[in-house]
C-alpha cells in the first residue's frame, strides 16, 4: 500500500502488542490471519502531533507469528528511525527498533511526552498474539525531561549553591543515560528495574503501570549528582556495576570536583535473524 499521508496508530499498536480476543474466539482457538503488509506512507501520523516522514514498513506473518518485520523512516528532527526482527537466547524473535530522536518516538507512540531528543533502542519480544507476555528493555542515551513536577522537585530539593544542578534554559534536566528493562502485558506496563542518571540527578525505579485501572504504582530512590563526590554514593553506583571513569578539578564552581562514573547499558543482540 503507498499513499501520502496515513494515520498508522492502530495497525502498529496491533503489530507491537498483539491482540486478545475473548469469549466464543478465543475458546475455539482463534488465530490471526496470515499477513504479507507493505506499506511506504509519505506521512504517517501518530499521537501528540508527531509524524514519521518517508515511511515504509514491511510485516510478513504466518502462523500467528511474525517471521519477518522492516521499518525505515524519518521522525522529529531529522532522526532516523529503525527497526528489524532479530534473534536472541537460543532463537528468540525480538523486535529491535532504534531512533535518532528518542523523544519523538516516544510522544508517537504515546508512551511518554516529556522526553526531548536523544538517541534510542528498544528490544521487545515479537507479539504473539494470545496477550502472552512481552519481554523488552529500553536504552537512550543524551536526552532532556521537561515539565516533569515530580522529577522538578527532586531537583530543587538539592543543595541551593550547587550551581550545576538548575536546568537548563528550556526548563529540561539533562541525563546522559536511561535503561528499562519490563515486562508488558495487555493494559499493563511493569517495570522490572530503571536507571538514569546525569550530571544533576540519578534514580533507580521498578514498579508497575496499569492503564486498564489508571493505576501507578512506583518506588525507588534517587541522588543528587553532587552525591557522587561522597563514598557513600560511590559505593551506592559500583553496587549497580558503574566504574570510576574521570575526576574533573573544579567542576562545581570553580572549587569543587566531580567525579565521573559510566556504565555501558548498551545490550546487543547475540545475533541477527
Amino acid at each position: 500500500m503507498r499513499g501520502d499521508v496515513f494515520d498508522v496508530r492502530g495497525m502498529l499498536k496491533r503489530m507491537t502488542e498483539g491482540s486478545v480476543q475473548t469469549g466464543p474466539v478465543q475458546a475455539k482457538g482463534y488465530h490471526p490471519r496470515d499477513l504479507d503488509l507493505e506499506l511506504r506512507i509519505g506521512a504517517a501520523s501518530g499521537n501528540n502531533g508527531e509524524v514519521i516522514r518517508q515511511l515504509e514498513l514491511r510485516i510478513l506473518r504466518r502462523n500467528s507469528e511474525i517471521r519477518s518485520f522492516a521499518l525505515l523512516g524519518k521522525i522529529g528532527k531529522d532522526g532516523t528511525l529503525t527497526g528489524e526482527l532479530r534473534a536472541r537466547d537460543g532463537g528468540k524473535p525480538v523486535l529491535y527498533i532504534t531512533s535518532g530522536d528518542a523523544g519523538a518516538l516516544f510522544r508517537y507512540a504515546d508512551y511518554y511526552a516529556r522526553v526531548q531528543g536523544g538517541e534510542g533502542r528498544i528490544l521487545l519480544d515479537a507479539p504473539h498474539f494470545d496477550g502472552s507476555p512481552q519481554d523488552g528493555q529500553i536504552d537512550i542515551r543524551n536526552f532532556w525531561i521537561r515539565g516533569e513536577p515530580a522529577l522538578d522537585r527532586l531537583v530543587m530539593a538539592a543543595p541551593a549553591d550547587r550551581n550545576a544542578y538548575h536546568p537548563n534554559a528550556s526548563g529540561g534536566i539533562g541525563f546522559s543515560n536511561l535503561q528499562i528493562t519490563f515486562n508488558r502485558t495487555p493494559g499493563k506496563f511493569a517495570i522490572k528495574q530503571g536507571l538514569m542518571y546525569g550530571d544533576i540527578i540519578g534514580a533507580r525505579v521498578d514498579g508497575v503501570l496499569d492503564y486498564a485501572l489508571n493505576y501507578v504504582k512506583l518506588r525507588g530512590n534517587y541522588i543528587p549528582a553532587y552525591g557522587l563526590n561522597n563514598a557513600a554514593a560511590r559505593a551506592f553506583y559500583r553496587r549497580l556495576g558503574y566504574g570510576e571513569i574521570q575526576r574533573l578539578p573544579g567542576y562545581y564552581g570553580g572549587v569543587e570536583a566531580s567525579v565521573r562514573m559510566a556504565k555501558d547499558l548498551w545490550l546487543e543482540p547475540a545475533s541477527s535473524a
